[in-house]
């Protein structure tokens, strides 16, 4: 009876097989590869023309398969020209039992193989010597020396250094195959005995040799540093510069500290190059004290160092600065330009902020040239007093400051009157539609215009616009109807200067009120791949907002803009999913709460023409039982998704494919294993499509990326 059972099962099977082929011959889509089809011997690193005849619409996909299973993917999305000039990698495996297997993109069903193997022979070159250093050398650090080396490989070598037979440093990650490199070894290298050097491929690391036998590493770099300043008895004043000095033999960069009895106190230079100066701006805020040391040593070889013969002195800034103007007494006006003075003989830039009532009140400048003077334009929108003084500092060391002795004083300015005249009362405008405001007034600077609604602030009109007594308002065409408006306009500098309408004034609608849907309506049966028009009837002004809905929820945007002339034609994707509750939204643009929706579901199916439902291959392999056949079982978490989606299923996944709501093509990975993460990150928010290729069988699952 089980006999039976399996043997009417593999029938079923069998007629399905017949089934889906006479489905696919009905198309006429078929692919046949004409080279390589067997016999073939093609050599690593060089170009060779695979060919073939079909009638497939749209890309294919081209694989290489040793002993029947997938070796590597030549093209994952070719246009369908009947050749490829393909580029053997130099690296790749030699072998006598290759193939090449071509399927379309859009059905992978639709596929052919070689009709027998070819041979892949390898061409890199299969030696290569190293001749120096080979063994015995004796090479400095901080010198170059030159390794060479004799081999027929093709493409870039690696050069590592090896210490007692592990890899020490890279000297060199890809050249080309000269046969020699200048190599600089580095100056803080440490000395030993036990060097190598290991040479090899970059395309087939196989193919490597290592010196001969051990070399060796001499330290280089010198062995002196001798500080000549400061070296005992120097005074240096703070926020001055000052020249530090040396002599040295020593190769490669110095690190220089302060020390404060002789303790480090502060890191004047971690690499400086030893050039035997440099000149060191002493700091300003440091500590007064004779007790200071100067220490230099070398960045690659600490031991290597020396530290001023005895103390030198640094003392605090004795710089000054005083304010001349405004010093007290000054009345100087808002919106005008008045020139602050001021002595110093401070090193550096200053800084300059007004104070009000002892309170820094605004920065003036942050950091200026020590020059004497500077043009203040006064913000018009200043606060008027009598209570303001200017402080000046350093802008290095602001304990060198002065503020100015007593206070001047800073009167208003800008203009004191704004005053609307239209709207001013009893207007009608509509909405839609260019209106002047108009008003008059003496303020200086910018104005502000903004809409009230029962006195309430609605929207604003303008934030900044220069005071020419008028502005051509275009009403938009969403505002709501209403007759409690009024405007009002205010000095940008000076709020508390501004007018608003007398009386209120009336805006009324323009835009149109209605909008329905009249197809698709409910009821309907489109099929994907097709265009179909959907239609509406609107009053409404300006462009429309058309997406498609499926179970209540966004799964497209059909139009994001579209001119409300009552039809759109909409191609709908090949690869939609299909349903029966699908529903249209289309909405103003300009005022998204004048929409309509579909009044109830239509349907989406798929043709011939348009992207099947996943099916099972129609080429079926030898000994394929009813279980490969079988669905798989599949766990696809998170869903919604934002950053890494998870998938698990029970066999083996060669390959995965992320489409969009269009049924494009966003991602696509290869894969041999159950488990597969996919970083969805970086794609737009919206409706996606998994399909899953395991075994014969090919799987669509949906998500959204959130």
């Amino acid at each position: 009876m089980k006999t039976l059972k399996r043997i009417t099962m593999l029938m079923t099977v069998v007629s399905f097989m017949v089934f889906l082929s006479s489905l696919t011959v009905a198309v006429g889509q078929t692919v046949t590869i004409t080279s390589p089809n067997g016999g073939e011997t093609w050599t690593a690193g060089t170009t060779n023309a695979i060919t073939w005849t079909s009638d497939v619409i749209g890309n294919v996909r081209i694989a290489l398969l040793k002993n029947g299973i997938q070796y590597s993917l030549i093209a994952s999305a070719l246009p369908n020209s009947g050749s490829f000039n393909w580029l053997i990698p130099a690296a790749i495996m030699s072998g006598t039992d290759y193939t090449v297997k071509i399927s379309s993109c859009t059905n992978p069903i639709i596929s052919d193989i070689s009709d027998s193997n070819f041979t892949i022979a390898g061409g890199s070159g299969s030696t290569i010597s190293l001749t120096s250093p080979n063994g015995g050398e004796s090479w400095t650090a901080g010198t170059i020396y030159t390794v060479t080396w004799t081999s027929d490989i093709i493409g870039n070598v690696r050069i590592v250094l090896l210490k007692n037979g592990l890899q020490y440093s890279l000297i060199a990650s890809a050249i080309p195959n000269t046969g020699s490199f200048n190599w600089l070894i580095p100056a803080g290298i440490p000395a030993g005995t036990t060097f190598t050097v290991k040479i090899s491929s970059c395309t087939n690391p196989v193919l490597s040799d290592v010196s001969d036998a051990n070399f060796s590493i001499i330290a280089g770099g010198g062995t002196t540093v001798t500080i000549t300043s400061p070296n005992g008895g120097e005074i240096w004043t703070a926020a001055t510069p000052n020249t530090i000095t040396w002599t040295s033999d020593i190769i490669g960069n110095v690190r220089i500290v302060l020390l404060k009895g002789g303790v480090q106190c502060a890191l004047i230079a971690s690499a400086l190059p030893s050039l035997g100066s440099f000149t060191w701006l002493v700091p300003p805020f440091i500590v007064t004290g004779t007790d200071y040391t100067v220490k230099i040593s070398s960045c690659i070889n600490p031991a290597i160092t020396d530290v001023s013969d005895a103390d030198f002195t640094i003392n605090g800034d004795a710089s000054t600065v005083t304010v001349t103007s405004p010093n007290g007494g000054e009345t100087w006006v808002a919106g005008t330009v008045n020139t602050i003075t001021w002595n110093s003989d401070i090193i550096g830039n200053v800084r300059i902020v007004l104070l009000k009532a002892g309170v820094q009140r605004a920065l003036i400048a942050s950091a200026f040239p020590n020059s004497g003077s500077f043009n203040w334009l006064i913000p018009a929108g200043i606060g008027a007093g009598t209570d303001y003084t200017v402080k000046i500092s350093s802008a290095v060391n602001y304990l060198i400051s002065d503020v100015s002795d007593a206070n001047f004083s800073i009167n208003p300015g800008g203009g004191t009157i704004v005053t609307v005249t239209s709207p001013n009362g009893g207007e009608e405008w509509t909405a839609g539609t260019l209106n002047t405001i108009t008003w008059t007034g003496d303020v200086t600077g910018f104005l502000r215009i903004a809409l009230l609604k029962n006195g309430i602030q609605y929207s604003l009109i303008a934030s900044r616009i220069t005071n020419t007594g008028s502005y051509n308002w275009l009403i938009p065409a969403w505002i709501a109807s209403g007759a409690d408006y009024t405007v009002k306009i205010s000095s940008c500098t000076n709020p508390l200067i501004f007018d608003v309408s007398d009386a209120n004034f009336t805006i009324n609608g323009g835009s149109g009120s209605t909008l329905i849907i009249t197809s698709p309506n409910g009821g309907e049966t489109w099929a994907a791949g097709t265009a179909n028009t959907i239609t509406w009837t609107s009053d409404i002004i300006g462009n429309v907002r058309i997406v498609l809905l499926k179970g209540g929820i966004q799964c497209s945007l059909i139009a994001a803009g579209t001119p409300n002339d009552g039809s759109h034609t909409w191609l709908i994707p090949a690869g939609i999913v299909p349903g029966t509750d699908y529903t249209v939204k289309i909405s103003m643009c300009i005022n998204s709460f004048f929409s309509d929706v579909s009044d109830s579901n239509f349907t989406i199916i798929h043709t011939d023409n348009s992207t099947p439902e996943p099916i099972q291959n129609s080429i079926l392999k030898t000994g394929v039982s009813a279980d490969d056949l079988s669905a798989p079982v599949l766990n696809l978490y998170p869903n919604p998704v934002s950053d890494k989606l998870s998938i698990n299923a029970d066999r083996n996944m060669s390959r995965v494919w992320l489409l969009n709501s269009l049924g494009q093509t966003v991602l696509e990975t290869l894969v041999n294993a159950r488990q597969l993460q996919i970083n969805v990150g970086g794609f737009n928010k919206g409706v996606y499509f998994v399909r899953i290729e395991t075994g014969e069988t090919i799987t669509t699952s949906k998500i959204i990326i959130k």
